[in-house]
């Protein structure tokens, strides 16, 4: 072949290389507006979704605060009544405790007047009337006996360890006679004591024990009434009728309240959200299906154009692909062979290529 004509070859080449490159060009320019328009659909499909989720919270979150407000302002009311009902109980309960236990009431306050009495007759000290005496002297049940240990351990230890703090002798010996002393002198006293009241007093001591268990029945006895009392659930006794009406109504109007709450958000799941939907969707289903009608013009036209380019590109392979080698189907390395051809530097395409690649 000759060097023109491979010369025209190449020009006829390059022409149709850039024809080739503009449409792959067009075509590149058109897919990416293709893109954009689908990202731009999906996202005003996702704001519309996005507006529809949004109104919906803020209407149900509007209906739901109105019966909320009215739920918690009827709640507060039943903790209020309900205080003033449980305060109704705890005075009832103290005037019923004050009397059904009056009776033994008064009786305590009779055996305390006869034994203080007593104890004056025989000229002994009110202190002789108490529990503390008469579990040093005659101590009777658990506790008066724990009373009296009590006594002997503060006399004869607590006292004596007390006593040895504040004395400026130390050591062994004057602790162990400190010690002595107190228990010497509490054993002397309590023996005279006793002996003293057994020679001439033990009859009122033996009378006042007496009284004195009275005293401690009865106690015991208003001490178990109270109890029950306190523990008595069934609150029938105190005449509580306005409370209980107060409380019902108020309980009434908050299952209605709840009531109409739980049908109104029904109501607004069947009717109201669909017309939210249906409103948001007329606001934006003009924009969308302008961008789908733009869309799909576009995808139709990129798939004529590609489809184009693809005819294009086998037209050149079919016409060009073996003279020229696809490392040099580009139109500077054509025109730098054409020139290796006019000037005489190549004969033909084939050295022109092997030319170029020693340049």
């Amino acid at each position: 072949m000759a060097t023109n004509e491979n010369s025209m070859l190449l020009r006829s080449a390059k022409e149709a290389l850039h024809t080739l490159n503009e449409k792959r060009e067009e075509c590149g320019l058109l897919g990416a507006e293709v893109k954009k328009l689908e990202k731009t659909l999906k996202e005003e499909k996702k704001a519309a979704n996005d507006l529809v989720k949004a109104t919906i919270k803020k209407r149900q979150g509007e209906l739901t605060a109105s019966y909320d407000s009215e739920i918690g302002s009827l709640n507060d009311e039943i903790k209020r009544e309900n205080t003033r009902r449980d305060k109704a109980i705890a005075t009832g309960k103290k005037v019923r405790m004050k009397q059904e236990t009056e009776e033994l009431r008064n009786q305590v306050l009779q055996a305390s007047q006869e034994l203080r009495v007593l104890m004056q007759k025989d000229k002994l000290p009110a202190v002789c009337g108490t529990r503390a005496f008469y579990s040093l002297v005659s101590p009777k049940g658990i506790f008066e006996y724990g009373i009296l240990v009590l006594i002997v351990l503060a006399w004869c230890v607590l006292l004596p360890f007390l006593f040895t703090k504040i004395l400026p002798w130390k050591g062994i010996i004057p602790t162990i006679l400190i010690f002595v002393i107190f228990i010497g002198l509490f054993a002397a006293a309590y023996i005279f004591v006793n002996r003293l009241l057994r020679a001439s007093h033990w009859d009122v001591i033996l009378r006042g024990r007496v009284y004195l268990d009275q005293i401690a029945d009865k106690k015991r006895k208003i001490r178990a009434i109270e109890e029950n009392i306190a523990r008595d659930d069934d609150d029938s006794y105190y005449q509580l009728d306005e409370y209980n009406v107060a409380l019902q109504e108020l309980l009434d109007k908050l299952s209605y309240a709840n009531e109409s709450k739980k049908a109104a958000l029904d109501e607004f799941d069947r009717v109201t959200k669909t017309s939210i939907m249906s409103d948001v969707q007329t606001q934006k289903q003009g924009q969308i299906d302008e961008l789908e009608a733009v869309l799909a013009e576009k995808s139709s036209e990129f798939s004529g154009m590609n489809e184009n380019v693809r005819k294009l590109e086998l037209d050149f392979s079919e016409k060009y692909g073996t003279l020229i080698d696809r490392a040099f189907q580009q139109e500077e390395k054509i025109d730098k062979m054409i020139e290796f051809l006019e000037n005489g530097e190549a004969n033909t395409i084939m050295e022109a290529q092997n030319l170029l690649k020693t340049k």
